[in-house]
């Protein structure tokens, strides 16, 4: 017993937490009322909403509330999603990947075509991949929501 509480002691130190707390205040800095905040895969809202949107787990829908502050998933019905870039200001494009390769889903090149990277920041995570968060503005300049 006293071998293996210090295997499990070691273990546990050495358990990587992804960066959703810094993912979340990067956003908070970068975000104003004209942008959408747009999380793909979509099941990346649960760690994202309880450091960004903790209010939205006191009631029934994360997703619903998340929704009512702007805050989206993509699940791969981009016709159905394909709206949220359709008038906004900004994009504030939050994805976790699990390689090194550069964004490439769908909904990312749909949106690059309208939109061009602003910025972009990493985090790390381990083992592989990093969570992006991408700022993106219309390529025309144009100013969609006041």
């Amino acid at each position: 017993m006293i071998f293996s509480s210090f295997y499990i002691s070691n273990q546990l130190k050495s358990i990587d937490k992804e960066p959703w707390n810094e993912v979340s205040h990067y956003v908070e800095g970068i975000s104003n009322n004209g942008n959408f905040i747009i999380i793909e895969p979509g099941y990346y809202i649960t760690p994202f909403a309880y450091y960004y949107l903790p209010e939205c787990f006191n009631g029934l829908s994360v997703f619903g509330c998340a929704a009512n502050r702007n805050v989206y998933t993509i699940w791969g019905d981009f016709q159905k999603e394909s709206h949220y870039i359709d008038y906004v200001d900004r994009i504030i494009y939050v994805t976790r990947e699990l390689s090194d390769i550069e964004t490439d889903t769908e909904f990312f090149k749909l949106m690059t075509k309208k939109y061009k990277i602003k910025s972009k920041k990493e985090f790390s995570t381990r083992p592989s991949g990093n969570i992006k968060v991408y700022l993106l503005t219309p390529k025309d300049n144009r100013v969609y929501l006041k």
